[in-house]
């Protein structure tokens, strides 16, 4: 058998239990939170032992990291798609927002770790940087209608608190899944989402001038 053959065989292999114990790590973070989340439980879940968990990952830690990254990249891909369905920018960027809450509602567990919610810290971690990269169509949008470069910082972060803000609530107040009234809850709070963001749009172009 080629060593080439056994090299790129072996390297599957490994990845294919890298991404097991990153689907555990989720799946046990949504079954019973983030704080049960061990070492020892990922293993379980993957069938190894846990010295197997320790030759991927250096810790516990490294684990979450992997898994933050991850989210901010599926992020990105979904404010991306959320800003091309739309021509004109107050549109794109209520598409965005809402863009941004699917992706929480999607993935409860990785927005949790992502910012640290929920008995997650992973420390070390630049989150202001990755929402920044993450959500840079937006920041672009912000660009062409604040007054003056100094406002965009604050501007850009009062646009990340509404959102995060929708999030965190609905989190908080999440319904049971498959249920009429989440829907139903759902559908009202992404229509306040949409209007809190045209809201905030009227404020940003008035105070631009424009």
């Amino acid at each position: 058998m080629p060593e080439e053959y056994i090299v790129r065989r072996k390297a599957r292999h490994n990845a294919g239990i890298k991404r097991g114990i990153l689907e555990a790590a989720r799946k046990l973070a949504v079954e019973n939170g983030w704080r049960s989340v061990s070492i020892r439980k990922m293993a379980k879940a993957i069938e190894y032992s846990p010295p197997v968990i320790y030759q991927h990952f250096e810790n516990k830690e490294h684990v979450l990291k992997t898994l933050q990254d991850e989210g901010f990249e599926k992020l990105a891909k979904m404010i991306e798609k959320g800003k091309n369905t739309a021509f004109q920018r107050e549109l794109q960027l209520v598409n965005i927002s809402q863009a941004y809450w699917q992706f929480s509602l999607a993935y409860p567990e990785l927005y949790q770790v992502m910012f640290n919610l929920e008995g997650v810290y992973v420390s070390g971690r630049n989150t202001n940087a990755q929402l920044r990269r993450a959500g840079k169509p937006a920041y672009d949008i912000l660009f062409h209608m604040t007054a003056s470069p100094s406002e965009l910082e604050e501007v850009f972060f009062n646009w990340c608190a509404i959102v995060h803000g929708f999030i965190s609530i609905t989190m908080s107040q999440r319904l049971p899944p498959g249920s009429p009234q989440e829907q139903e809850d759902k559908a009202q709070k992404e229509t306040y989402l949409r209007h809190a963001i045209t809201r905030f749009l009227s404020y940003v172009k008035y105070s631009a001038g424009q």
